[in-house]
């Protein structure tokens, strides 16, 4: 009798601690450690990605000259050649950055949106 009221004890236990305990911590997660781990995984992506482009090392070369040559003309074509290339993985670079701020965005809304269609699906007005 007892083996069988100390699991039924622990099944009810599991259920209202666990269960419910788990859904009603989760919005607070969301917003506090969840929030965090997605921030620090989308600034590691951002930064993986500048360095993935070389932006800081065409910044750092910019007026070195390419292919060894120290004439005035291919010090302009390097010049010119590094330029076009540093503004155009810059804009990439600044693409993929507003990606990862939109779906920051995103994940700061769904569960507002979720809570607000609930709401709205079971509401009796």
């Amino acid at each position: 009798m007892t083996a069988r009221s100390s699991t039924i004890s622990s099944i009810f236990r599991y259920c209202l601690i666990d269960v419910i305990g788990n859904f009603l911590y989760w919005p607070l997660w969301w917003y506090s450690r969840g929030l965090q781990l997605v921030g620090i995984y989308i600034l590691k992506a951002i930064q993986k990605t500048e360095a993935d482009l070389g932006v800081r090392l065409m910044l750092v070369n910019m007026f070195q000259p390419m292919y060894g040559q120290n004439d005035r003309e291919g010090r302009i074509i390097s010049f010119v050649m590094r330029l076009v290339l540093l503004v155009s993985r810059l804009v990439v670079w600044l693409v993929v950055s507003l990606v990862w701020v939109a779906a920051l965005g995103l994940w700061l809304m769904v569960p507002l949106v979720v809570v607000s269609r609930l709401i709205s699906i079971f509401s009796w007005s």
